[in-house]
C-alpha cells in the first residue's frame, strides 16, 4: 500500500481480511506500507491494536526519520532498520548493467522490425542471437565510464540510476531508430554523430552509451538534501565539525558545494551558521573571526548566488584554520545552567541604579566605587557579583582532557 493515496478506511477493510484470513487459515497478513510518514501519528494509532494481537505484520517504508514522524507507541512496537545508500561494492553497477541488459534488448526488438532480410542476416552475423553474444555486443555498447558516472551522480539511488539510464537509452534509441538526428533528442549533439549515418543496423552497431550521454540525461542532482529533514542537519553539523577540528582540505569546501550549489539551500543560512561558529569555536583566540563572518553575510545579501560561494568558501577556510577557544561557549553555558537551576539572586545594592531621590535614600548605588577615578592599572576591589554566587568561576572552567596510556581521553 502507498500512504500517499490510501487512507484510513481503506485500511480498515484490509484489517478485517486479515482477521477473517487469520480465522480461517490461521495465517497472518503482512502489509507493506511506502511512505508510512504521510499518514498523521494519529491514523497511525489504526494500526496499533492489530500489530500487538498479531494480526498483522507491518513493514512501514519512509524517507523521513521515525523518531519525529511516527507515532511513539507505534514505533515501540516496531524494529528500526535504517537503509544505506548502495555502492559499486554493494553491487550497484551489476544492477545497472542488468538493467541495461533488459533496455538495450527493446531496442533491438525494435530496430529489427525495422530491417530489411538483408539487415537482419547482417544482424545475426554481427551480434548475433544467443544470451551470451547479446550480452557481449551490449558491453561493448556502453563505455565503463558511463556507468561509473551514473553511480555517482545517483548519490547511491538505485531506482534514480535505472531512471536515469532509461532516459539515456532512449535518447540514444530515438537516434538509432530514425534518420532524423534530432527526432527524440534535444540534446543529439552530445552523441557520436557516426551514428546518424546509414540504415537502421549501422546506426545500431556504432552506437556508444556515453558519459556525456548519462550527464544530459540527469537533468538535477540527486543529492538526498531536505530543507526540512535530516539530511539538512547532518550535512551543516558536518561542516560544523570539519571547521571545529581545523580540518582544511577540499572535503571541506565540498560541504558547502553539496549544501549550498547542489542541494539548494539558502547561503544566508550558512552564513548565518559562520557567524556562531566564529564565537563558539573560535572566541576569544581570533577576535577577528566574528566581524569577517558577518562581512560573509554582508556578501551573501549583496552578491548571492552563484558569486557568493566563494566567500563563504573564504569565510569557510579562515575559521577552520584559525585557533580555537570555547572558554565563552562553555563559560555562557554555565551561566545558563546556574540560572536555570538555582534560585534567583537580588542584585547587590551598590551595583543598582538610583534615578530617584528615595532609591537614593535606601543606599542603592552609595557605596559603587568608580574605575575611572582610580589611577590607571589599579585593580578596583569590588564585588560583582550577587551574595550567593561570590567565588563563583565561569569563564576559564573548561575541563582539559589528557590521552591516557591506553588511547583513551581523561579528565
Amino acid at each position: 500500500m502507498e500512504g500517499y493515496h490510501i487512507g484510513t478506511q481503506r485500511c480498515r477493510k484490509v484489517f478485517d481480511d486479515a482477521k477473517n484470513l487469520l480465522k480461517l487459515t490461521r495465517q497472518r497478513t503482512i502489509i507493506f506500507l511506502d511512505e508510512i510518514h504521510r499518514f498523521t501519528k494519529a491514523q497511525q494509532d489504526i494500526f496499533l491494536p492489530f500489530v500487538e494481537k498479531g494480526i498483522i505484520t507491518l513493514i512501514g517504508a519512509t524517507t523521513e526519520n521515525p523518531s519525529f514522524r511516527i507515532n511513539s507507541a507505534l514505533l515501540s512496537r516496531c524494529r528500526v532498520l535504517m537503509l544505506e545508500k548502495l555502492s559499486l561494492e554493494d553491487g550497484m553497477d551489476r544492477m545497472i548493467w542488468r538493467a541495461a541488459r533488459i533496455k538495450w534488448r527493446d531496442i533491438l526488438e525494435m530496430a529489427q522490425e525495422q530491417m530489411t532480410p538483408t539487415e537482419l542476416k547482417r544482424y545475426t552475423a554481427t551480434i548475433g542471437k544467443d544470451d551470451q553474444s547479446i550480452d557481449h555486443w551490449v558491453e561493448e555498447a556502453i563505455e565503463p565510464g558511463a556507468i561509473k558516472w551514473l553511480i555517482d551522480l545517483s548519490d547511491g539511488d538505485g531506482r534514480s540510476a535505472i531512471n536515469t539510464l532509461e532516459m539515456a537509452i532512449q535518447g540514444l534509441s530515438a537516434i538509432i531508430l530514425t534518420e532524423d538526428p534530432d527526432c527524440g533528442n534535444q540534446q543529439s549533439s552530445l552523441w557520436d554523430t557516426s551514428i546518424h549515418k546509414g540504415d537502421v543496423l549501422d546506426r545500431l552497431l556504432s552506437a556508444k552509451l556515453t558519459a556525456d550521454g548519462v550527464k544530459s540525461a540527469f537533468q538535477k542532482t540527486h543529492l538526498q538534501y531536505d530543507r526540512q529533514g535530516d539530511e539538512h542537519y547532518n550535512l551543516i553539523s558536518a561542516l560544523h565539525k570539519s571547521v571545529r577540528g581545523g580540518y582544511v582540505n577540499v572535503r571541506t569546501q565540498q560541504w558547502i558545494e553539496e549544501i549550498v550549489v547542489s542541494a539548494g539551500e539558502e547561503p544566508l543560512y550558512i552564513a548565518r551558521r559562520l557567524i556562531r561558529m566564529a564565537s563558539e569555536d573560535i572566541g576569544m583566540a581570533d577576535s577577528s573571526a566574528l566581524p569577517l563572518a558577518v562581512a560573509t553575510f554582508q556578501a551573501c545579501q549583496v552578491i548571492g548566488m552563484p558569486e557568493c560561494d566563494v566567500n563563504l568558501a573564504h569565510c569557510v577556510v579562515y575559521l577552520a584554520k584559525a585557533k580555537k577557544s570555547v572558554d565563552v561557549y562553555h563559560g555562557y553555558g554555565l551561566v545558563k545552567q546556574t540560572v536555570a537551576e538555582e534560585f534567583a539572586f537580588p542584585v547587590p545594592i551598590h551595583l543598582r541604579n538610583a534615578p530617584t531621590t528615595l532609591m537614593k535614600n535606601l543606599g542603592f548605588g552609595q557605596e559603587y566605587k568608580y574605575p575611572p577615578d582610580y589611577p590607571e592599572g589599579v585593580k578596583v576591589d569590588q564585588e560583582y557579583f550577587p551574595e550567593g554566587l561570590k567565588k563563583r568561576k565561569f569563564l576559564g572552567e573548561v575541563p582539559v582532557k589528557k590521552l591516557g596510556e591506553d588511547g583513551e581521553l581523561h579528565l
